[in-house]
């Protein structure tokens, strides 16, 4: 086997001893040539990763039968929308009129649709929202209410709602719409979920 031959300078070519780091001629410093590096470095982390990698793919093939996924198997769990029971106006025909001494009604403990007459901030106070529902009552609109938005979850929190009219069906809440347009232009039909 051949000795490895003296190092010399790369810069001007002088002579170097072994373990020498410095040029004795012209200073600079001596570096060692590079070797490339072995194939075992980079190829055997290589290996053992796609080996890592094909075993999960055959693992994950092996537990679905080889069938592929036809679509979500999401399971989602719903409550049921229950309809409201009908107003008790609506027995003998709904009248248009709301009567003056009407008191302010509070939401049935069943799901419904309503008409949102005004949403004020907590912040206003509870006889602001109670001063904008008896408004409602001498503009001759049925069944006022108010609700705090925070027990809903149907409802942005944070707010007093007032409403007017507990409904079966969004339908019939859009039909009793025009009736609180003219007081209240902002009006809207929404569903009220527990």
């Amino acid at each position: 086997m051949p000795l490895p031959p003296d190092p010399v300078c790369r810069t001007c070519g002088a002579p170097a001893g072994p373990g020498q780091e410095y040029c004795l001629e012209c200073g600079n410093r001596l570096v060692q040539p590079r070797r490339a590096p072995a194939v075992a470095a980079w190829l055997v982390p290589s290996l053992v990763t796609l080996l890592v990698a094909a075993a999960g793919a055959a693992a994950s093939i092996a537990a679905t039968n080889g069938r592929a996924s036809r679509g979500s198997h999401a399971l989602v769990a719903l409550s049921a929308l229950h309809p409201a029971p009908p107003p008790p106006a609506a027995a003998g025909g709904p009248s248009k009129q709301g009567k003056p001494g009407q008191a302010l009604i509070t939401w049935p403990s069943t799901n419904g649709y309503t008409i949102v007459l005004a949403s004020l901030p907590l912040s206003e106070g509870a006889a602001a929202a109670r001063a904008k529902a008896l408004a409602a009552v001498r503009a001759g609109l049925l069944q006022v209410g108010v609700l705090v938005s925070s027990s809903y979850p149907s409802l942005q929190p944070g707010y007093y709602v007032v409403f007017s009219g507990v409904f079966p069906s969004l339908a019939d809440a859009q039909s009793s719409l025009q009736d609180a347009k003219p007081s209240f232009p902002s009006a809207y039909a929404r569903p009220i979920v527990r």
